[in-house]
């Protein structure tokens, strides 16, 4: 299943140009849930031409699968060709971009500056740099038009990727990604859970953003400047803190471990003993009837009638330095078979990740500004 593989891929993906003025009047995108990931709306081109990609909190760089495709995963929306827009512009060599970002080479031989990511599993993107101009759609309002904006035209892609997802879009603290490109310092998002898969809620940005809630301060890990860590100091089930050492999720001074919020994420990923103590005290908590995972992925499972069995469960509760965040009994435990739900976590040894599961039926909001995560319980079918 693509979730679980891009679930564990995560784990190894996880640092200049100034931003456009924070003034921008930029407005929301619609967003929708796919089979473990969320995707936005967005024209591109001019003509333009409708993308739906993944918003990705823990990537940089905007990419989508372009023409002249040399390896591609099939999709239903249409490749985007370049040849066809007339605001489509190589990035060259001589480009800053192609001098700082990490992602970007000068191809041998040529002055075409190129990207190329690459993921834990052995997937890989990469193509040319360019740049394009970008519509949002507001429902509320005017579109807005985003001229000029650095993406990557994919032309070889693999990895476990939906038909409904043309590419990513990346949201992360790199000056590069496209809410620091679009000067949009602050944006939310609520995650509608995956069963609505007909149902849109939206991606806010800038003035529009709602942070709200509880906040916890970001932090900045040696190495892993970009992406959105957070100090979790925590768990409780119940009104039981769990046993387990001071630190467990902290970074160390090498950058390694810590605890991330990433939206590309679908399961959450806790360190090994962490996640062996939570388990234990669910499992001397809840009394519904044992199962097991038939495909061996998940652990703590149960035959249940629905989702809603759970609300006798005692609750999670993540406590972040500034916040106490209570995770949603729907992003907590999935299901993985007819009638069998697990608990929607797997173990890591490398750094601890708060999946999109664990976000959805809140409303998540970064200040990248003032350097602060935000959580708020909503109902994201009526955001």
């Amino acid at each position: 299943m693509a979730a679980h593989r891009r679930s564990d891929s995560r784990l190894h993906y996880f640092q200049s140009r100034q931003s456009r003025s924070s003034s921008i009047n930029v407005p929301n995108a619609p967003l929708r849930p796919t089979l473990g990931e969320y995707v936005m709306s967005f024209y591109m081109g001019t003509p333009p031409i409708k993308r739906w990609a993944i918003i990705d909190s823990g990537s940089s760089l905007l990419w989508v699968q372009c023409e002249p495709c040399v390896e591609c995963y099939e999709m239903n929306q249409p490749l985007f060709d370049p040849s066809r827009s007339v605001t489509f512009d190589k990035v060259t060599c001589s480009n800053i971009f192609c001098e700082v970002e990490y992602t970007a080479s000068c191809k041998p031989n040529t002055n075409v500056c190129i990207f190329k990511e690459t993921f834990g599993d052995g997937a890989v993107t990469e193509g040319d740099a360019a740049y394009e101009a970008f519509i949002l759609e507001d429902t509320n309002g005017p579109n807005i038009t985003l001229e000029s904006i650095i993406f990557g035209c994919g032309h070889e892609i693999t990895g476990a990727y939906d038909e409904d997802e043309a590419g990513l879009v990346g949201l992360s603290r790199d000056p590069y990604s496209f809410v620091r490109q679009i000067g949009a310092l602050k944006f939310s998002y609520c995650l509608v859970p995956f069963y609505y898969l007909k149902t849109w809620s939206k991606i806010l940005f800038g003035k529009q953003a709602q942070l709200t809630g509880n906040f916890t301060q970001m932090l900045k890990v040696k190495g892993q400047e970009e992406f959105y860590h957070v100090s979790l100091d925590g768990i409780s089930v119940g009104n039981n803190r769990l046993p387990i050492k001071e630190g467990l999720f902290h970074a160390n001074e090498k950058g390694e471990g810590g605890f991330i919020v990433d939206s590309g994420t679908t399961y959450t990923l806790l360190f090994k003993e962490g996640l062996d103590a939570l388990i234990s005290a669910l499992d001397d908590e809840i009394f519904l009837d044992p199962a097991e995972d038939p495909y061996g992925r998940l652990h703590l499972c149960y035959y249940v009638n629905s989702i809603n069995d759970f609300e006798v469960t005692p609750d999670i509760t993540f406590h972040f330095t500034g916040a106490d965040v209570v995770l949603p009994k729907i992003g907590t435990y999935t299901e993985v078979d007819r009638g069998i739900y697990c608990l929607a976590m797997k173990p890591t040894t490398d750094v601890s990740i708060l999946g999109n599961l664990a976000q959805q039926n809140r409303i998540v909001g970064y200040d990248l500004d003032k350097e602060l995560v935000a959580f708020a319980k909503a109902d994201c079918t009526k955001f």
